[in-house]
């Protein structure tokens, strides 16, 4: 869900976190440190936790900073399946 105002956008999502957590025996606080060490790099509002094997996260701020951190979320070594 994408919320726009001012130029500043909020937008949630969710992601599968079941491989790092179960075949790369990640704890979920490894997993949570992995996003504030990424989003260090944006400036977002962040919100995140684990339930279930899914990650939820809620962040504000520029669109172009959002996109660019899923990227990097999603390229992270915790989330591939490399």
């Amino acid at each position: 869900m994408v919320k726009e105002t001012r130029g500043v956008i909020e937008d949630s999502f969710n992601i599968d976190v079941t491989y790092p957590l179960l075949v790369l025996n990640r704890t979920k606080e490894d997993i949570l440190d992995s996003i504030v060490f990424i989003a260090s790099h944006f400036k977002l509002d962040l919100e995140a936790f684990i339930y279930n094997n899914k990650l939820f996260i809620k962040v504000v701020g520029y669109e172009k900073e959002i996109n660019n951190f899923k990227f990097d979320l999603l390229t992270f070594p915790y989330f591939g399946y490399r």
